[in-house]
């Protein structure tokens, strides 16, 4: 009897030991952006920073090396617009400490849409950005409606 137990608790042990090893070796789940933003900088204007004209850098946080792509969507047109050349470079890869940035250039006047979209995952963060008029001012943006 226990040489029949033993020859079939064996294989199941072994399975069991197996299966756990498996899953703990199994690569973890893709990284996902955890932050956009957007700095004014040096640029003001009486209900908005941001202004056609001027730039600004986006700034991402995800998981280090991660690759995402960004997108400016223009919501005001109907049928909404998109755009990825508002952006220098199109592309981020995070550092070491998880963070990116990037040049946005907003190319019209209204609300955009900001889309950070991993590589890979789909996995996506985005964020909303009123923009008027910008008038460069040596190294100030002076934004009006």
């Amino acid at each position: 009897m226990n040489f029949v137990a033993g020859k079939v608790l064996g294989p199941v042990v072994t399975l069991g030991a197996l299966t756990a090893a498996v899953v703990l070796a199994a690569p973890s789940a893709s990284a996902t952006i955890t932050g956009l933003s957007i700095s004014p900088g040096l640029s003001f204007g009486s209900s908005t920073s941001y202004g056609v004209g001027c730039t600004y850098t986006i700034s991402v946080t995800a998981a280090p090396n991660t690759s995402i792509s960004l997108f400016d969507q223009n919501t005001g047109n109907t049928p909404p617009a998109g755009y990825w050349n508002s952006f220098s470079p199109l592309g981020i890869v995070t550092d070491a400490s998880g963070n990116g940035s990037t040049t946005w250039y907003p190319a019209w006047t209204g609300t955009h849409t900001i889309t950070a979209t991993e590589f890979g995952s789909g996995n996506t963060f985005t964020i909303t950005a009123n923009a008027g008029t910008g008038t460069k001012v040596g190294p100030l943006c002076v934004v009006s409606s």
